[in-house]
């Protein structure tokens, strides 16, 4: 039986979990990119978060949450239009990302704005839970622009991690020893996430 971490479509959030300083240094990066007005009507991809509660905290804002069972081929659209919609770290875990920011772009009002991160890294250090990993070049050229989306805004962030968890107990080093996989070690240092701001082409 198929792991339920491991099954399509599945988006393994670590964020659905006790508050640590990680999430807030996430948050707070996140919250110095994106920009919403008060008045703004807001969406977060995904179920509530511990991510999207300190958002709602830092901006001052309500966030409505939109989920699916499987996001590769469900339809969640809804009847509401949205001013900005919040799609972290959800894409890289996606089988069918086209359809999915499909999805997502029809849940944006005509001006709307849709704020995306997922990280990128060579292969060597992909998440066993990634299924891609994709530069902004790519996620432009096979994803966005065949939706008429375009990237307008970028910022790289240091993927904030609790890095005790690297290096306290032997199961790390046994890992390390036996293995010769140093990916563990390596992602303290070399893991990226990048946030964009994208829109409709005009």
């Amino acid at each position: 039986m198929t792991p339920e971490k491991h099954k399509p479509g599945y988006c393994h959030d670590i964020d659905i979990e006790p508050e640590t300083r990680g999430h807030r240094k996430r948050a707070r990066q996140i919250a110095d990119f994106v920009h919403p007005r008060p008045s703004d009507s807001v969406a977060d991809i995904g179920k509530k978060n511990t991510k999207s509660e300190l958002l709602k905290k830092y901006l001052d804002i309500e966030i409505d949450q939109v989920y699916a069972d499987d996001f590769n081929f469900d339809t969640f659209q809804t009847a509401k239009k949205y001013d900005v919609v919040f799609c972290f770290e959800v894409l890289e875990h996606l089988q069918n990302p086209l359809w999915f920011l499909k999805q997502v772009k029809g849940l944006i009002k005509d001006d709307g704005i849709i704020y995306l991160s997922t990280p990128y890294r060579i292969e060597y250090l992909w998440s066993e839970l990634h299924f891609h990993e994709m530069s902004h070049t790519r996620i432009q050229r096979w994803l966005l622009s065949p939706l008429g989306l375009k990237i307008l805004r970028k910022k790289r962030m240091r993927y904030i991690k609790e890095y005790r968890q690297f290096l306290i107990g032997i199961r790390p080093i046994f890992r390390l020893l036996t293995t010769f996989n140093f990916a563990p070690i390596l992602n303290i240092f070399f893991t990226y996430t990048f946030i964009y701001e994208i829109r409709h082409e005009r």
